[in-house]
């Protein structure tokens, strides 16, 4: 269990160097990756330790906007048939909220302080909204939505229960 949840972290902090370091080259995709295994360290309840806390956060804090864009660009354009992806990376994104506001960002600044640019710019509300409106659209699944599974949009039983926009 140890050995998986090193890799998990070390997988989280690679992904996070990585879109530091490139912020414009596939952006999308490595915030995607950012968000699932934030998700996943999130599922199995990860207790970091001191030091990965620290580079956690201060890494968080460098890579604040392009997880921002990213996150108000899957709510701008939502794609019914990637519900099933964009409810993961929802959660990732509240596991991050939830779980790493008290990580260190700076000298004097915890990440709680960082998260407060979602916020300003609306691009959780943007997701959420988009997620709301396809959750209450009542639209029966059809031919076209066979990338959708009942079980993929139906709340896994470790996510929480304030992640309200799963099935």
């Amino acid at each position: 269990m140890e050995d998986m949840r090193d890799v998990l972290v070390q997988r989280l902090i690679t992904a996070l160097a990585t879109l530091k370091e490139k912020p414009f080259k596939n952006i999308e995709i490595n915030v995607r990756e950012v968000l699932y295994l934030t998700y996943e360290t999130g599922i199995v309840n990860i207790n970091f330790k001191p030091d990965e806390r620290q580079l956690i956060g201060s890494l968080i804090k460098d890579v604040i906007k392009p997880i921002d864009g990213c996150i108000f660009n899957i709510g701008y354009s939502f794609e019914r048939n990637n519900v099933a992806s964009n409810l993961v990376l929802r959660s990732g994104l509240q596991f991050m909220l939830d779980n790493f506001k008290n990580f260190p960002a700076s000298q004097n600044e915890t990440l709680e302080e960082t998260f407060k640019y979602f916020k300003d710019t609306e691009s959780i509300e943007t997701i959420d909204d988009a997620l709301r409106c396809w959750k209450n659209s009542n639209i029966p699944l059809t031919e076209e939505d066979a990338t959708i599974n009942e079980n993929e949009i139906t709340k896994p039983k470790d996510v929480p229960n304030s992640h309200t926009w799963w099935y």
